[in-house]
């Protein structure tokens, strides 16, 4: 897993409980298709979750939420979980704050590099 080549557009809703249409607090945008570098924070979030034996609906459960669907979006890259949500996911997952937050910083710069790049080449449209 190379989590220098993530990326993930993000936008913020007001709650976890929302009705929008993936059923997240976070949606994200993937405007190139799938790749490599858009996967990295949700296959860091799979991999962990499977190393300790939890199914998405029990991570679901622990998390407060109603359906197993946030998780399943989080690790298809099609939306990432709330900040606070994170740090709660690290301590589900036994793995420090510090590496998930490394992972989601090196997710965030790719999807601004990547974003940047885009906007500059097109013309700025």
């Amino acid at each position: 897993m190379d989590i220098m080549k993530s990326t993930e557009a993000v936008s913020f809703s007001p709650d976890k409980n929302s009705n929008s249409s993936d059923g997240d607090s976070r949606s994200t945008s993937n405007s190139s298709g799938s790749s490599d570098s858009l996967n990295s924070l949700s296959s860091f979030l799979k991999e962990k979750r499977v190393a300790v034996s939890l199914s998405q609906k029990d991570v679901a459960l622990k998390l407060g939420y109603s359906t197993s669907q946030f998780i399943s979006n989080w690790e298809r890259g099609i939306s990432q979980p709330p900040l606070q949500t994170l740090r709660k996911i690290a301590e589900l997952y036994n793995v420090s704050a510090d590496d998930v937050f490394q992972v989601l910083m090196k997710t965030t710069i790719a999807q601004v590099e990547k974003d940047l790049k885009e906007k500059f080449y097109s013309g700025g449209n």
